[in-house]
């Protein structure tokens, strides 16, 4: 007779994702990110800026006026901010989750 595994309580998968969480080399890669989308964010500026304008002169037709603006800053959103981007980027600098993991346990300490 074969024997169930034990189902993992609420308690140890809140623990496991807790120290997730908390490892340094996440955090890092957190930060990174998030510098990543930042970039992102102001390389799409031309295109965020047109949205805005259109979605002021639209009031609330803004959902079938402004497609072709909105659909402009997706596609440089997912040019600039994808995961193949990010994945490109960490391999053009490569010490730089290394030295930010560093960086982070140092200031933890």
């Amino acid at each position: 007779m074969a024997t169930q595994a034990p189902t993992p309580t609420k308690q140890h998968m809140s623990d496991a994702a807790r120290d997730a969480r908390l490892r340094f080399k996440n955090f890092a890669e957190h930060q990174i990110r998030q510098e990543f989308k930042e970039e992102a964010q102001a390389k799409c500026a031309p295109e965020i800026r047109k949205f805005a304008e259109c979605a002021q002169e639209k009031g609330l037709l803004v959902i079938f006026s402004c497609r072709s603006f909105n659909q402009a800053i997706t596609d440089c959103m997912y040019k600039h901010n994808s995961d193949e981007a990010f994945e490109k980027y960490l391999k053009e600098n490569p010490g730089l989750l290394e030295k930010r993991t560093i960086q982070s346990k140092e200031s933890a300490l």
